[in-house]
């Protein structure tokens, strides 16, 4: 007896450190089309996982909590709040730019962009 309780709390202790590590409704990779500068690939799990970064700092507005929406979904297509490459850059540029600890936060243009023609 004393075996199957040790051994459920193995599995059960193994099944909470893999489920609390994984997040499988956040995408790794998301490609924000720009305009004339070229596409952003940005890590969205990597900010997911930072310790200082909630969901509502970029997700500011949404229904459920675990329902999260694309920016695209209001950016863009609702006249009344700001196109996306301005929301874009009010958010990350603020953001990064206030993260002096780290050389490797980008702030340049072709930090992020891919294809920049400036």
């Amino acid at each position: 007896m004393k075996r199957i309780l040790f051994l459920l709390l193995i599995i059960t202790t193994a099944l909470i450190i893999i489920s609390a590590g994984k997040n499988s409704s956040v995408k790794e990779i998301i490609i924000l089309h720009g305009e004339k500068n070229g596409d952003v690939s940005f890590n969205h799990l990597n900010h997911t996982q930072m310790p200082n970064v909630k969901c509502t700092d970029c997700h500011h507005k949404f229904e459920q909590p675990d329902n999260y929406q694309s920016c695209r979904s209001c950016h863009g297509i609702k006249t009344d709040i700001a196109k996306p490459v301005k929301a874009f850059h009010k958010v990350c540029l603020e953001c990064h730019r206030t993260k002096k600890d780290n050389p490797k936060t980008p702030r340049k243009c072709k930090d992020c962009h891919s294809k920049a023609e400036f």
